[in-house]
Order: structure tokens, then sequence, then C-alpha cells
């Protein structure tokens, strides 16, 4: 049984990922159904990664960081990451995971990404999950994401 502590990211606890999900979504923890995967038009969509990016920079603000899990609906509803994994030539997850590390170096930095975030792979319910520890940072970071006209705009 995967246990996960809400007010530190990184270390382990009595606290189950079932127990977290069932309890919902809070200023600690969201849930994303996919990565890059848009459910509704059936085709990659590169502002859903926009959105990842976003709620890993929120955490970072934050004063105690957060956990994000793709692979759920906003209700909670396990859906897993074949949609994300069908979308790279392997669908496996070491594609995956490279994207999203590669993702967050480029908004963030290699440093950051190293530092204050850990990315795993749970199974909740025999469905592979991904979940993202992200611990707060000392100083605000500030990201460049593309408003709904398409413009760069800074964001933190």
């Amino acid at each position: 049984m995967r246990t996960t502590n809400v007010n530190e990211p990184f270390v382990e606890s009595r606290v189950t990922l079932e127990f977290l999900i069932a309890g919902g979504e809070n200023e600690k923890l969201e849930f994303k159904q996919t990565l890059r995967w848009d459910i509704r038009a059936n085709k990659i969509n590169n502002k859903l990664e926009q959105s990842i990016v976003k709620t890993i920079a929120t955490f970072a603000n934050s004063h105690v960081g957060g956990i994000l899990l793709i692979g759920l609906s906003d209700q909670g509803e396990i859906t897993g990451l074949e949609h994300d994994f069908c979308t790279f030539k392997e669908a496996i997850k070491d594609k995956f995971e490279l994207h999203l590390r590669n993702l967050l170096n480029y908004a963030f930095g290699n440093n950051f990404t190293i530092s204050k975030v850990k990315i795993t792979f749970p199974e909740v319910n025999r469905t592979q999950i991904c979940q993202i520890n992200v611990k707060p940072c000392d100083e605000p970071i500030t990201i460049e994401v593309l408003d709904k006209f398409g413009r760069e705009t800074l964001c933190t």
C-alpha cells in the first residue's frame, strides 16, 4: 500500500494514496486526467501540458508544496496513463517521464526539477498513474505561458 504525506511531499507517511484521492482535490492536491492527450478532441493538445506546468508552479510558490496526480479525472476517477503513453513512438512509461522532465526542465530549469520535483508511477486499483510531488521554493518562481490569444505572458 503506497503512502504519501501532503505536508511534506517527499516523505512517506501513514496516509495512503487511495485515502488522499478519496478526499478529493484541495490546495495541496490536484488531479489531471492526462499530460497532453485531449480526451474530448481525441488528439494531442499542448495546452494541457501548460496546465501541468502552471499547477507545478502554483505548488512551488505555496508555503507547503503539493501533489499533482496525472491519470485521474477531476472527480477522482482513476483513468490511467494509456492515452498519454500512446502519444509516443514507444508507448511506455519511460518516454512519458522523459517528456515530462523535459517540459519541467524547459519551464523551470534543471536545478528546480532535480531539487523540487519527485516523479513516481504508483498503481492505484491496478492502474498506473503519475504522482508529482512538489516542494515549495524559497523564492517565487515565474513561468512564461501562452494566453488564450497565443501571446506569451508571465505567470507566478
